[in-house]
């Protein structure tokens, strides 16, 4: 009897010692994948080429590309040790993917325009400063993220189109976790190397993140949170999805 509980006790340490987490303390190369948050997005740009006056704002939305509602996505290409290097990490980051559009078509000079954005990497990499705060996770700043941007205006109701090549650069702050926030879209093609940016390290819930960017063309304010399963934000509540609204299908310009 004693020999059998002696085994019973060798056997549940055992089994603690395997299912215990390991405290997180470093973080691999890996992919962020994000939706962008319409209401709180749009690109400024100067109303002459268009026939107007002044400026005029497009607010803008994500046309999404997978996986998921993914409509961006951002590579970083270092990894940290918190545990030997310290509690900051200075990681070099590019953008692999954007895609966004206008949320509806906009006056300017009597004529609507709808405007559609992509963009790719620079040949310049940015720079993410990540502290670890806590034992979940901490803040970051985006310093200096320069993207080159094909911007296309189209014209409803005419075939006239003008299109602009532009490099934007990004600036911003948010929190990040490591752990994934709700139905996280992270996969083998894009690993998340241990680093969630946009999850909330004390609540475990997914966050906005904000980046002001500007270049020759204008400015940008882009707002986004980790991206979701399609449809948005689903089984994640009705706040949330009020936040985030529907995304479009892409419109298509008249011939």
């Amino acid at each position: 009897m004693r020999l059998c509980r002696f085994a019973v006790i060798a056997i549940a340490l055992t089994l603690f010692v395997v299912v215990r987490p390991a405290s997180a303390e470093s973080i691999g190369v890996g992919h962020d994948l994000f939706m962008t948050v319409p209401g709180q997005t749009n690109l400024i740009v100067d109303a002459g080429p268009f026939g107007g006056t002044g400026f005029v704002e497009f607010p803008l939305e994500g046309i999404p590309f997978g996986p998921g509602n993914t409509d961006t996505i951002v590579e970083r290409l270092d990894g940290h040790d918190f545990a030997t290097q310290g509690n900051t990490a200075t990681i070099q980051i590019e953008l692999v993917a954007l895609s966004l559009q206008s949320v509806a078509p906009v006056n300017i000079g009597g004529n609507l325009w709808d405007v559609h954005i992509t963009g790719s990497p620079s040949t310049t990499p940015g720079t993410l400063i990540v502290n670890k705060t806590s034992s979940g996770g901490g803040d970051f700043q985006v310093d200096l993220l320069p993207i080159v941007v094909d911007i296309t205006f189209n014209q409803l109701n005419s075939p006239t189109e003008i299109t602009q090549t532009d490099e934007f650069i990004f600036d911003g702050a948010g929190v990040w976790s490591f752990n994934p926030g709700p139905a996280n879209q992270n996969n083998a093609n894009h690993p998340s190397g241990g680093l969630y940016i946009g999850v909330d390290p004390l609540t475990g819930e997914k966050a906005v993140t904000i980046l002001t960017g500007a270049g020759a063309s204008g400015t940008a304010t882009h707002a986004f949170v980790p991206s979701m399963p399609t449809p948005a934000a689903a089984g994640l509540g009705l706040p949330l999805l009020g936040l985030l609204g529907v995304t479009r299908p892409r419109r298509q310009r008249a011939a």
